[in-house]
């Protein structure tokens, strides 16, 4: 797994357990939230594999986002929760199927 910091706001020479107690995160709620991602990933995937074009993510994650929204409007946390997973899970498919051309 990799280690780089993307926020040009965090400082790079801290631990990951550092970075955590910054960002006041208990590490085991963090992979908690990140496993149910990978669960959600992993499904949307062996129902639909992987997104074939950008733009084919981009409906998808817009779709998923308009969901979000209606979720919160409900007042819901149990679909907010839900729906968050799911925007997240399509946000990691489209960094998973489009590598940066470094």
């Amino acid at each position: 797994m990799s280690e780089q910091i993307v926020n040009s706001d965090v400082d790079n020479d801290l631990s990951l357990e550092e970075i955590y107690e910054e960002a006041e995160l208990e590490e085991s709620d963090l992979n908690d939230q990140v496993s149910n991602v990978v669960i959600e990933l992993c499904a949307a995937r062996s129902c639909s594999g992987s997104f074939h074009s950008v733009h084919e993510g981009l409906g998808v994650i817009t779709e998923e986002y308009f969901e979000f929204v209606e979720a919160v409007r409900s007042n819901d946390i149990n679909k907010i929760r839900d729906e968050a997973t799911q925007l997240s899970a399509m946000a990691l498919n489209i960094l998973i199927d489009f590598k940066s051309e470094e």
